[in-house]
């Protein structure tokens, strides 16, 4: 297992993304969206991504942590742990790290570190 900073390989992705949305981008679109994010960390399982998180940022004081998944065979294994606190690292000296997640993920979250606030949202369907 490795875990890095995307950096354009040619590496395959694996199906077991965007389970349960409506809409799903197409391998050429997730590649963009790694490609286009400020930074995206994978992580890969014999040449195949299995995990990712992307950030979104001014470069200066604000990031968002906008996409943050693990195939679901690879989950509860430490993987996330890792992404997380490699984004952390990358993020260290913005003022604010913002994301929105599940209620089944803030546990997770407040463990890394973070702490609930109100947001507000929209998702087109």
């Amino acid at each position: 297992m490795i875990i890095k900073e995307f950096n354009d390989d040619d590496l395959k992705i694996h199906e077991g993304f965007f389970e349960n949305r409506p809409k799903k981008p197409s391998k050429k679109e997730h590649l963009e969206i790694l490609r286009d994010s400020y930074k995206s960390i994978i992580a890969i399982d014999r040449d195949c991504i299995i995990g990712f998180l992307t950030i979104i940022s001014d470069k200066h004081l604000c990031a968002y942590i906008a996409l943050f998944e693990i195939v679901k065979e690879y989950r509860n294994k430490g993987i996330g742990k890792k992404m997380f606190k490699m984004a952390m690292d990358i993020t260290k000296d913005f003022y604010m790290i913002d994301l929105t997640c599940d209620d089944n993920m803030i546990a997770f979250y407040e463990k890394m570190g973070m702490f609930r606030l109100n947001a507000m949202i929209k998702r087109n369907r």
